[in-house]
């Protein structure tokens, strides 16, 4: 216990800075807080709340409580309701105040100061692997906004959703949300693609190719990416020309990869088709030879070396899941119908997990520094596969998500016993400590102006 508490004494520094991070960024976004010095509440209290319920994975009115036992710690017994503490019913109001598409640019926002943060850390390689891919959460509510409930294929007991396409990259060995969208009635998955590839672009990321779900097998898509100038690698829809080239392929009348056209009414798009066999085993220890059809508009050098390297093309699409993984379980809780509310608590779950690996990189690069070993190398920029080096080991973080947020809660608590005052000039503070990592962001906030606005030192 000695050894875990001396551990936890050195994180705290770091994941604090974090923290003023994350409260510059939730003060410079257009998320409808007042900034006003008579204001009850402000970023200090949302971003306690929030990582309140992502630590416990609960609802708004039990993470509130929690916050409240941890303040009142923090305190030495004086009574929480002193400090006028965030309550649920404040932040569940204000937030869905805003329409979605409202909510959707502050959360936009949100992920260029996190990205932009991310780079500033060094921890964007100049090629990276992104990907893009879907989320669903089971909706079982009789109301709700039919806009932003979407049908699909019956899972856990249903077939409506709240749905959301996101982008990622490998940046070394974490993975960094870059962008999300919400998936609405009467928009093409193409829109979004474009939309997500854009976003991307906006913030300075380019990727080497892009790992893509079955559901992006589709011409509008894959034209997204011809427009975009990206390069994509997924799994081919078993679709009757997929089936045919698969029966000519077994019949030995086509080649492994052969060039291919995926036809609609509309559209086509030209790439490569290329088969790969892999062996797997089954429940029952037998071993059998499967194909899986793989469509991309690669080069055929750079499609043969991934095909080559496809075991660890899988691992980045697996390391995808992991991390979706990690942010279903730091997010937020709540049983409200509003579209707004739900988009920024899985934005948040998604924000978390890129500022965890953030706090990670940087006790990282000082528990190298501290034992004299060389700091971590991004791939360089010509490496063909983009992000495969840093996947050959794993890595184990310096702490886990858990005790990032227990860390956070904490520093939450400790500045909530602050009077309002203090906490303003922490918030100023904050923004200026990270106002260069916010001028992408579009904001209104008058918080960013005057004194704030120059002369501030740079992370990292």
């Amino acid at each position: 216990m000695k050894a875990y508490s001396k551990k936890i004494k050195a994180l705290k520094p770091v994941v604090q800075r974090v923290f003023r991070f994350h409260v510059a960024m939730t003060a410079a976004c257009d998320f409808p807080l007042s900034v006003r010095y008579n204001a009850l509440h402000g970023p200090i209290s949302l971003c306690g709340l929030l990582a309140s319920m992502a630590f416990t994975k609960s609802c708004g009115n039990d993470a509130a409580k929690l916050l409240a036992l941890r303040v009142d710690d923090v305190a030495g017994g004086i009574d929480p309701e002193l400090h006028h503490l965030p309550t649920s019913q404040w932040t569940l109001k204000m937030l869905a105040s805003l329409d979605h598409r409202e909510m959707e640019a502050a959360c936009k926002a949100a992920f260029r100061a996190c990205t932009a943060a991310a780079g500033a850390l060094g921890m964007i390689p100049r090629r990276p692997v992104g990907m893009i891919d879907e989320h669903k959460a089971a909706y079982y509510g009789e109301k709700g906004d039919k806009k932003h409930i979407v049908k699909s294929k019956s899972k856990d007991g249903t077939t409506r959703f709240h749905s959301f396409i996101s982008s990622l990259i490998r940046a070394g060995p974490y993975s960094l949300h870059t962008a999300m969208r919400r998936v609405c009635k009467g928009v093409s998955t193409a829109e979004y693609v474009r939309d997500l590839l854009a976003q991307n672009r906006e913030v300075g990321i380019m990727c080497a190719h892009w790992l893509a779900d079955r559901l992006f097998f589709s011409v509008a898509s894959m034209c997204e990416f011809g427009k975009a100038d990206e390069y994509f690698l997924m799994y081919a829809r078993m679709t009757p020309g997929i089936k045919k080239a698969l029966a000519e392929y077994m019949d030995g009348t086509r080649p492994a990869m052969s060039e291919y056209i995926v036809k609609s009414k509309r559209a086509k798009f030209t790439g490569t088709l290329a088969f790969v066999e892999r062996t797997k085993t089954d429940k029952k220890g037998r071993r059998k030879t499967v194909i899986l059809p793989v469509f991309s508009n690669l080069p055929w050098n750079r499609l043969r070396d991934a095909i080559a390297n496809l075991p660890i093309e899988m691992k980045k699409r697996w390391a995808q899941e992991s991390a979706f993984r990690v942010a279903k379980l730091s997010k937020p809780m709540t049983t409200s119908n509003s579209p707004s509310l739900r988009t920024f608590f899985f934005a948040t779950s998604l924000l978390y997990g890129n500022m965890w690996a953030m706090a990670d990189h940087v006790a990282e690069a000082q528990r190298r520094t501290e034992a004299g070993e060389p700091p971590r190398q991004m791939p360089p920029a010509d490496d063909r596969l983009g992000d495969v080096r840093c996947l050959a080991a794993k890595t184990k973080y310096n702490l886990t998500s858990k005790e990032f947020l227990s860390l956070f809660v904490s520093e939450a608590a400790r500045l909530l016993t602050m009077d309002k005052q203090a906490q303003d000039d922490y918030t100023k503070m904050a923004v200026a400590e990270n106002v260069h990592l916010l001028s992408q962001v579009v904001t209104t906030r008058p918080i960013l102006t005057g004194e704030y606005a120059s002369g501030i030192p740079r992370w990292g």
